[in-house]
């Protein structure tokens, strides 16, 4: 049974798309979400999808194979950070310019992201209804014309207020 039937070998036929990706809504959110952090890291991107590392390691080697982004170890303490190419920016129409991988900024952007996550995940869960904002998806959304990063929000308070002030 299963052995094929001599002079009946049948030819497999490909897709035309075979071998290309995709993109999926929540490609389309979570690329928009790095583009407006700059980079994000692979244990960042576990708790965006609320999945395991293993799994966010598989989106980010799927998008990377896409060319939609690169990766890399940018700092010693922290795990790899990924970030938008230019093919990355143009699939999600991204409004921001594609990051430059910079080892000074990596933990200032790791901690913004985490301060993001943290707002974003506790505002929705604080809304009464955990469907109202997916993963991945902004609370905060800027606007293509203001010509700024969301990390903003995290350094201005209401109203363009310091939300801590310095002595320098």
């Amino acid at each position: 049974m299963g052995q094929p039937v001599m002079g009946r070998e049948r030819e497999q036929r490909h897709r035309r798309d075979s071998g290309s990706i995709k993109a999926t809504e929540r490609d389309f959110e979570l690329l928009g979400f790095v583009g407006e952090q700059y980079a994000v890291t692979v244990v960042q991107l576990g708790r965006l999808i609320e999945r395991r590392l293993d799994t966010a390691r598989s989106l980010r080697d799927r998008w990377k194979r896409a060319g939609w982004i690169d990766s890399a170890m940018l700092t010693t303490t922290a795990p790899s950070f990924l970030w938008l190419t230019g093919r990355g920016a143009r699939v999600r129409s991204s409004a921001f310019r594609v990051w430059q991988p910079n080892h000074g900024l990596a933990a200032h952007i790791q901690a913004v992201t985490d301060v993001r996550i943290h707002l974003e995940r506790a505002l929705r869960l604080g809304s009464g209804s955990a469907s109202a904002q997916s993963p991945g998806g902004s609370l905060f959304p800027v606007e293509a014309s203001e010509g700024i990063s969301p990390t903003v929000f995290c350094t201005q308070g209401v109203a363009g207020s310091p939300l801590r002030s310095s002595s320098r």
